[in-house]
Formats: structure tokens, sequence, C-alpha cells
């Protein structure tokens, strides 16, 4: 198996965050124990990447660090994936939105620009028009 990114033989996430300042941790994010990375300082403006269904933080390994050098970059793992709790509850949009929320208010954002793929772009893009005001940019 070959990472045909850097040609090593195999491919591992480590790698990809060799020289990243980056740490990881958990919040309780409105009592869901809400795992993150997180690069960048504190008071530049947020950014919150979110994953597709049945992904995980690390799907943004590589994204960190450069925008880690102009935001307060996150990636999580969303509601029920990855690390983050998986309560026993049907996963609508309004959790999604409820989880995203209640994650800004436990980091202090009150507003961040989303980036997602697949289920993280339909839930970043819903959630832009049912909270415009929680919404910097939307990628």
């Amino acid at each position: 198996m070959t990472d045909a990114a850097n040609g090593d033989a195999f491919a591992s996430v480590w790698k990809d965050l060799m020289g990243v300042s980056f740490s990881q941790g958990y919040v309780n994010a409105g009592g869901v124990n809400t795992r993150y990375m997180h690069a960048g300082e504190k008071g530049a403006p947020g950014l919150i990447f979110l994953h597709g269904t049945g992904g995980h933080a690390e799907a943004y390994v590589r994204n960190l660090a450069a925008h880690g050098a102009y935001f307060d970059t996150y990636a999580i793992d969303m509601l029920g994936h990855g690390l983050t709790d998986k309560p026993d509850y049907d996963y609508e949009l309004a959790r999604y939105h409820r989880h995203l929320i209640d994650f800004m208010d436990e980091i202090g954002l009150a507003r961040a620009s989303f980036s997602g793929e697949s289920l993280g772009g339909w839930v970043a893009g819903s959630f832009a028009a049912a909270h415009p005001e929680r919404v910097e940019k939307l990628v």
C-alpha cells in the first residue's frame, strides 16, 4: 500500500500532522461529550469543519495547518460519529443544529464559518439557513 501524496509505504494521519501545532480534546456540548481537533489561535475568526456520514474529525487533518494559520479552526466528531457520544434518539437536523450551537457556546464562538462534506455540508447549509446569526461564511 502506497500513500501517493508522499510516496510512503504506509499512510498515517500522524504523518499528515507532523509539524502541525494542534490539540485534541473533548467538551460537554449540551450533555454530549464531543471530540474535537483544534489548530489556530483563540480570537482569530472561527472555522468549523464538518465531516460526512460515518466520518470523523480526521477527515480534515490535512487542512488543520493551512487553516489554523488564519482561523481558530475546529474539526469535530459530529453528533453520533467518531468518538463523540451517540445518544439514543433520532438524528434529525434540529439535533445537529443544537449540537453545533452547544459546541460553539462551550468553546466561546459566537459566530463561525463552516466547511462540510456530504452530511456535514447538509448540516452546515441547513444550520446557516436556520441560524444565520451564528454563521460568518459557508463553504
